[in-house]
């Protein structure tokens, strides 16, 4: 039953002060990259730390087969192969030659016997591998930058060391392990003991296939890390606003029933009176007139005593809907206490409102009010006040108006009741 040109305006919120959502909706979507981001790049680091301890894993593989091959060569205190050309007798093994069954025969230990096998592995271009060592025998057992770095670092206790190089613009991993003096070195590396560190067994393979595995998951974490924060994002911003919305509703209802009139649904005395001084300053401010209208229902105390409380409140219903029906959404209705209400009428004149206060008398002169089977008639005294905006504003103005319009309303009732008096 409020004028709906009103709710709208005094529902708006206060210009200048500093919205708290934004700032609230800022820090969430900081908060939602941060942790998204964390949770994302973890799992990235996971995923490559198990790249990490998979290749580890296979060069150790690798490493530990070729440890049994030596084992078994050196179990056998090391092993004839047919000479053929390609695997001649080497001044290592001391250049000692056998015959046997018509053939000859030339001995392999398991440094030898590793190398040639680490160049049939590069032929099929799956993985190389080489004994070294920073005092070789062989020249060509001198160990390169990985395995001298990996060497130094075994001779104070390290058990192993991995790295990447590229290689023809390929990326080969590198894995390497110490080798420790065994009894059956100690014919070729004489004075050594047994238990020292004698060399290293790098191992090393592609990972070009491995690495760009990892960048697709990469890529992929990132597109489903961008996916899931615009969702997360769209989601909690969809809901802030829906929570703004709904705080915004629920103050506006809030500040709704601290104006209302619970009875009646007008407008209550605090608002009317806040109103009253606002329109009093804009009608000398622009020069414009605005009148007022105090009325009462006639005998309502009667009312009260004779049919009780709920009758009165239906009687204060009925009058209040009537009284709406006749005035402009810019009109402001309230109730004023009791049985008394007040009416403000911005850019209307004492004629117009007197006109009015009228038109409200015959409306609720003529209402039928039902209340316990029966049809109750009632009458209104109405006293019209006004200002025409062009004299000196005061202070006091506003209670001026309304002494003018209560002092109208009594004349009315002087009148005999039902009647429009001016102030």
């Amino acid at each position: 039953m409020v004028e709906s040109g009103e709710g709208g305006a005094e529902a708006a919120p206060v210009r200048g002060r500093p919205s708290p959502w934004r700032s609230f909706l800022w820090s969430v979507v900081a908060l939602l990259v941060v942790a998204t981001s964390l949770l994302f790049a973890g799992a990235a680091s996971v995923s490559e730390e198990a790249l990490e301890r998979e290749l580890e894993a296979r060069g150790r593989a690798i490493f530990e087969a070729l440890m049994l091959a030596r084992e078994w060569n050196e179990g056998h205190g090391g092993v004839l192969v047919e000479r053929r050309p390609g695997s001649e007798a080497t001044p290592y093994a001391g250049g000692r030659v056998v015959a046997a069954e018509g053939k000859l025969w030339v001995p392999r230990y398991h440094a030898e016997m590793v190398r040639e096998i680490s160049d049939i592995a590069a032929a099929h271009g799956r993985f190389r591998f080489r004994i070294s060592s920073l005092t070789p025998l062989n020249p060509e057992n001198a160990p390169d930058a990985f395995e001298r770095a990996a060497l130094e670092r075994f001779e104070v206790g390290a058990a192993k060391a991995t790295g990447r190089e590229p290689r023809g613009g390929v990326p080969w991993y590198r894995f390497a392990a110490p080798l420790f003096v065994e009894p059956s070195c100690v014919g070729c590396h004489s004075g050594e003991r047994v238990g020292t560190l004698r060399g290293a067994l790098s191992v090393s393979f592609p990972v070009a296939d491995a690495e760009a595995a990892v960048s697709r998951v990469r890529w992929m974490m990132a597109g489903l890390w961008a996916l899931t924060l615009v969702t997360l994002i769209g989601a909690v911003w969809s809901l802030a606003r829906l929570l703004q919305r709904r705080l915004a509703e629920a103050d506006a209802r809030v500040r709704d029933l601290a104006s209302t009139d619970e009875v009646t649904g007008l407008r209550n005395r605090r608002h009317v009176l806040e109103r009253l001084r606002e329109e009093v300053a804009r009608s000398h401010r622009y020069g414009r007139p605005l009148s007022c209208i105090l009325f009462d229902v006639d005998h309502f105390k009667r009312v009260n005593d004779t049919l009780g409380h709920a009758a009165g409140d239906v009687v204060l219903q009925a009058v209040s809907q009537a009284v709406l029906e006749e005035c402009r959404s810019m009109d402001v209705v309230a109730r004023y206490g009791g049985d008394e209400f007040l009416i403000l009428l911005p850019e209307t004149d004492g004629a117009a409102a007197a006109a009015l206060a009228d038109r409200l008398r015959r409306s609720v002169a003529t209402l039928a009010v039902m209340h316990g089977g029966r049809a109750l008639g009632v009458t209104a005294s109405f006293g019209v006040a006004a200002l025409d905006g062009r004299g000196d504003e005061s202070p006091d103005e506003p209670d001026e108006l309304l002494r003018r319009a209560d002092q109208a309303l009594y004349a009315a009732k002087r009148q005999g009741r039902d009647a429009v008096a001016p102030g």
